[in-house]
């Protein structure tokens, strides 16, 4: 069953607020890789910062998004696999599935080179302190993983 064309028009006004949000997401995540790639961490802050606010601002759409479609029988996910894909509505879902592919490889991009740079400088640590760290940040699932070693670097 499709949505009535009106309900069609709500739906894609919350798509198309999804949409652009996703969009000013993807050119912070490209910001922060070139960022991470500068090594500036007053620029890497600040972007991280405007995340958080995006990121927020996604959930609050999405919360929106399953709100309105909440309010009917169906799953959300047959409402909206079940668009028609010259609608409006349907171009959008498209769109935003499409964006929702490249915002998780380019953070996972991003995740890496954050990962490489604790890992070298652990290493540096490491050797100037006589310490052995074989661990990540990140475990495969990225949940963060905690140093086991609380010896300090320095003894006072």
């Amino acid at each position: 069953m499709t949505l009535p064309e009106d309900q069609q028009q709500i739906l894609a006004n919350i798509l198309s607020a999804e949409v652009a949000t996703a969009k000013q997401l993807k050119q912070l995540l490209e910001r922060e890789y070139k960022s991470l790639s500068s090594g500036k961490p007053d620029q890497i802050l600040a972007v991280a910062r405007d995340k958080e606010t995006v990121l927020h601002q996604m959930q609050q759409h999405d919360i929106e998004r399953e709100r309105f479609l909440g309010s009917r029988q169906e799953q959300s996910s047959t409402i909206l696999d079940n668009l028609p894909p010259g609608s409006t509505a349907g171009k959008l879902w498209l769109e935003l599935q499409e964006l929702a592919v490249a915002l998780h490889q380019q953070n996972a991009i991003n995740g890496g080179m954050v990962n490489v740079g604790q890992r070298h400088t652990r290493q540096a640590l490491d050797i100037l302190s006589g310490k052995q760290h074989d661990g990540d940040t990140y475990g495969p699932g990225g949940e963060e993983r905690r140093d086991a070693s609380t010896d300090p670097l320095a003894k006072v």
